[in-house]
């Protein structure tokens, strides 16, 4: 199995959010979870699908601002594209 690596994104965060919350929960508990990333600026659309780990979940943001969340997921497996 190759190593694919990690994902890094970040977001808009909302802690009512069960995604959000669910992906806290993830990294605190080091949950595998299958992954699904939809391409849509693509024709046809591209779909990536794979497992693995939440490593980093952090919160920032400032008075007036909008608060951000920086995710890293560690890629266990191999990535199916469609």
């Amino acid at each position: 199995m190759r190593d694919e690596g990690q994902l890094s994104l970040s977001m808009h965060y909302n802690p009512d959010d069960t995604v959000h919350q669910g992906l806290r929960s993830d990294r605190a508990d080091r949950t595998r979870r299958q992954f699904k990333i939809n391409f849509t600026d693509t024709t046809p659309a591209a779909t990536w699908t794979f497992y693995g780990y939440v490593t980093q979940f952090s919160v920032q943001g400032g008075v007036d601002a909008v608060v951000e969340a920086s995710v890293t997921i560690e890629i266990d497996g191999d990535i199916t594209e469609a």
